[in-house]
């Protein structure tokens, strides 16, 4: 299932993205003066907790995550391929990444090094700079949220409240749009219905939905995300609760 939010910080740095452009944009930060920047970021999962610490410099970047495993992650702004990540486990160099920015400041491809091995991988947006799948993925925007994408195999439907903001996306964290436009309200619910058709059988439906809660402090930011998912209608799985500390 896409999800609409992460279950770990070390998503959002693994960065996916399309071929090589000749041009060095800068990371846009104008549209997100002011926003709330995420500080920590804890998950609870199966019994296992993570957390991860988020630096920032004055402008506002994220330049370090800090994990409690021992790991961290070193961000630098580079004017040749306008974003590295250098991730590191017990102070041994682990991965490199070279994100390289397309005109609106998204990250059209990376390069990834791991074990003397570079990898490219390609990002795709829509007209709007909303994130995609692949390329021309067919997606339905209203009031700025992601409302429904259509998947090779399966449509994934996704509702929100429009009267909360979403403090917990991709720009709290990294504060600058990175991986396209965020949503701009909270979602309740997402709904993926799976279409498939094994030999001899007649089409199979599955659908399985995630329904989100939120607990939000004094200034009616996210302080706790808690996602129960559903197959069918039957509860699978143990909750995935995520808590979140502000930068003041």
């Amino acid at each position: 299932m896409k999800k609409i939010l992460f279950s770990s910080m070390m998503l959002c740095l693994i960065l996916v993205a399309c071929k090589k452009t000749t041009t060095t944009p800068n990371p846009k930060s104008s549209t997100t003066d002011n926003i709330p920047l995420l500080k920590t970021i804890t998950s609870y999962y199966e019994g296992k907790e993570e957390v991860q610490t988020c630096y920032h410099n004055a402008s506002g970047r994220i330049i370090k995550i800090v994990d409690n495993d021992s790991s961290y992650t070193l961000i630098e702004y580079s004017s040749s391929y306008n974003i590295g990540r250098n991730f590191n486990k017990n102070d041994s160099l682990v991965s490199t990444q070279k994100n390289y920015l397309n005109s609106k400041g998204y990250v059209e491809f990376s390069e990834t090094t791991l074990n003397g091995k570079t990898d490219v991988d390609t990002n795709y947006y829509d007209v709007n700079g909303y994130m995609l799948d692949f390329m021309d993925q067919q997606i339905t925007v209203e009031n700025g949220n992601v409302t429904k994408r259509i998947g090779k195999n399966d449509t994934t439907y996704y509702y929100f409240d429009l009267s909360k903001s979403n403090t917990i996306g991709m720009v709290n964290i990294l504060g600058f749009n990175l991986l396209g436009k965020d949503n701009t309200n909270l979602v309740t619910s997402e709904k993926q219905c799976h279409y498939y058709k094994p030999q001899y059988l007649d089409v199979i439906k599955t659908v399985t939905e995630t329904k989100y809660t939120y607990e939000f402090d004094a200034k009616n930011r996210v302080i706790k995300q808690v996602g129960s998912t559903f197959v069918n209608g039957t509860k699978n799985g143990e909750d995935e609760i995520l808590k979140f500390t502000y930068t003041e």
